[in-house]
């Protein structure tokens, strides 16, 4: 759950936008057709030695959005700074993976029929508790949910994140906070009955975002960066509108990335007793992507039972990370792992490019 919870705080903080454009500028070829390193494409070199990809010379890749006036468009501005990127999301812990990060996206997951300052919801589990809802309009983008089929279709899950259905474990930690929210809306209306659908909504926003502050400062943090960390850190002395809140680049891109090497390579999902469901146990790689599972295959119980009961990946100098995300992450979509070993690459890359590209 140590794990769990820094996935789902950092999804609250931090998002970069790709490039909007996947082509190369000068001639209109697309990233995944050309080994030109030309903005916005920043192929992949494939060693000739590697067994997996044969008779390809690198692995197309396009860039993140950049902040106006950093990098190349900088010289525009007259002036000469390092590439930033941009992030998408708000910077506070506030319940933006609920609640979505602009107001048009807070509105599309209201439930506005009722004065109930409920959130949408979906389907009923098996359970009888509710789901998130189905992402039926490709809100969320053209993500494909349906990889690894179930015995009928089952869309994407909707959220105020984009990345909800990027693995099981994520998509529970998703669910379990929608139906906090209309828990606790429930109970202020028992309080309040006076209260119209928009104060209860909002009230019960700023409870559950205070909340996520709460368990992220006095459960997670100090397992993180321990006692002497968080003296350093020391007590909070209230809010300050000066202080510049950003996520910086070195933050999201390299320091939290230290979460992977939490991640257990199996996906556990436990009864009642907390033994193995009937379903079984999941390898990293059939969990992502699969929403299916929660509607099909026991609801989020399970996997809830198996964050907090399974520790998290013993860290070994020989694997950092587990080879179902160096090697297999998104491998139902693609013919090899693609996401997490190139994240690293990046990273390094990226140390390269603030010292030498601009």
């Amino acid at each position: 759950m140590v794990m769990q919870w820094g996935q789902f705080v950092d999804h609250d903080i931090g998002l970069t936008p790709q490039s909007v454009s996947q082509h190369v500028f000068n001639d209109g070829r697309r990233c995944n057709e050309t080994c030109t390193n030309s903005y916005p494409c920043f192929p992949i070199p494939v060693p000739a030695s590697d067994q997996r990809v044969q008779g390809q010379s690198c692995l197309g890749f396009h860039r993140s959005s950049a902040t106006c006036n950093t990098g190349t468009t900088s010289i525009f501005f007259k002036t000469f700074s390092h590439r930033q990127q941009l992030n998408a999301l708000t910077s506070y812990i506030d319940g933006s993976t609920v609640y979505g990060s602009d107001d048009n996206m807070a509105e599309r997951l209201r439930d506005l029929n009722h004065e109930h300052g409920h959130l949408l919801v979906g389907s009923l589990s098996q359970q009888g508790k509710r789901l998130l809802p189905y992402d039926f309009h490709g809100i969320l983008g053209a993500t494909d949910c349906q990889i690894e089929s179930s015995k009928r279709y089952i869309p994407c899950f909707l959220a105020g994140d984009s990345r909800v259905n990027e693995q099981l474990a994520l998509t529970v930690m998703h669910t379990l906070w929608m139906r906090e929210h209309n828990r606790i809306a429930d109970e202020l209306r028992e309080i309040n009955p006076h209260w119209d659908g928009n104060m209860l909504y909002h009230e019960a926003r700023k409870i559950i975002g205070g909340m996520m502050q709460h368990i992220t400062y006095t459960a997670w943090l100090p397992r993180i960066i321990g006692p002497e960390g968080m003296k350093m850190l020391g007590e909070y002395q209230g809010y300050n509108p000066t202080v510049d809140s950003s996520v910086t680049n070195e933050f999201t891109t390299a320091a939290m990335r230290f979460g992977h090497s939490l991640i257990q390579p199996i996906l556990f999902r436990l009864n009642s007793s907390f033994q193995q469901v009937p379903e079984g146990n999941l390898p990293l790689h059939h969990a992502f992507f699969t929403p299916w599972r929660v509607v099909e295959e026991g609801g989020v119980d399970p996997v809830l039972r198996g964050l907090f009961a399974q520790g998290a990946k013993k860290k070994m100098p020989s694997e950092i990370m587990n080879s179902e995300l160096t090697e297999r992450l998104f491998a139902l979509a693609n013919k090899i792992g693609m996401h997490k070993p190139f994240a690293c690459w990046e990273i390094s890359r990226l140390l390269k490019c603030c010292l030498l590209n601009f």
